[in-house]
């Protein structure tokens, strides 16, 4: 008598024969469309969107040539943009006053410039996360030269040699006239965007609290897949001279011990302007607040 042995088929059950009931949608214009709406209803962020680009135009001149007493006009309201549902309650207006650079753009401190003060109603306190954006118009950072203008060796901060730089893709920001490597070599680098974005400043709010920093950090703003491409140079300062735009914040246009070159391993501005736009028109994130409420009311 042969020997029993155990079946191997499976039970014969909706679950084990694939007998189960399904629902197989079809996607159809119709169904997919308000889905998407809907969405995006829902999860809509607020938003407040202000071109300063014309703040030296069209902004008053304080009488004061000093800019100790600024003079603030209504912004007009093509320059700005709100998804608040109650835009009325917005008022924006500008100023400019002299101001020295920040001591990052202006190691000796005798640099002064134009600034653009403006005053904004916040209409709704914000939740955290709150993110602030730098746009640009009209940059074509996807241009196939303007694209492949770095690097790479040289951002993870190994020492490149001269020659290497000159036969790469950094060209024309590649070696100055001295000899010595620009760093950071390309294009890219050399545009980095460089206005100061300061933190805003609660003046008046209905609770009655006044002058209050709300503090944008630039920690994380990188995506971490982007950190782990940039890393503190090797190179020595008497090999490196910084980029072509960059060197007015340089004392003579050198590195040296007190005005060291940037470490980029940290600088997570640097990082995020590093990773290329797609499209000519695009913003870039500057700083977010991931714990804090901003208050509505009037700040600067």
């Amino acid at each position: 008598m042969a020997p029993e042995t155990k079946s191997r088929k499976p039970a014969n059950t909706a679950f084990k024969q694939q007998r189960l009931k399904a629902w197989q949608p079809i996607l159809t214009p119709k169904t997919v469309l308000p889905t998407f709406f809907i969405i995006g209803i829902i999860f809509a962020p607020l938003e407040l969107q202000i071109d300063y680009t014309f703040c030296d135009s069209l902004s008053p001149v304080p009488a004061d040539a000093l800019g100790a007493e600024p003079i603030f006009s209504d912004t007009p309201a093509r320059f700005i943009t709100s998804s608040f549902p109650d835009d009325s309650q917005i008022k924006v207006s500008w100023a400019k006053i002299i101001k020295l650079l920040p001591p990052k753009r202006n190691p000796t401190g005798d640099k002064a410039v134009w600034n653009c003060l403006i005053r904004f109603t916040l209409p709704e306190t914000l939740k955290p996360p709150v993110f602030m954006y730098y746009r640009l118009t009209n940059f074509y950072q996807n241009h196939r030269r303007y694209v492949k203008s770095f690097d790479a060796e040289q951002l993870k901060g190994k020492a490149v040699p001269a020659n290497t730089i000159k036969a790469g893709n950094c060209k024309p920001m590649d070696v100055g006239e001295d000899g010595k490597i620009i760093y950071p070599c390309g294009l890219i680098a050399n545009s980095q965007f460089n206005d100061t974005l300061f933190d805003p400043v609660l003046r008046v709010s209905p609770s009655g609290a006044q002058n209050v920093t709300y503090t944008f950090s630039n920690e994380s703003i990188a995506w971490p897949s982007d950190k782990e491409k940039y890393k503190k140079t090797q190179y020595s300062l008497d090999q490196i001279r910084p980029p072509l735009d960059w060197v007015a914040r340089y004392p003579n246009g050198t590195y040296t011990e007190e005005f060291p070159p940037p470490d980029i391993e940290t600088d997570e501005h640097f990082q995020v302007w590093m990773r290329t736009a797609g499209l000519p028109d695009f913003r870039k994130l500057w700083g977010k607040n991931e714990n804090q409420e901003m208050i509505n009311g009037d700040y600067q």
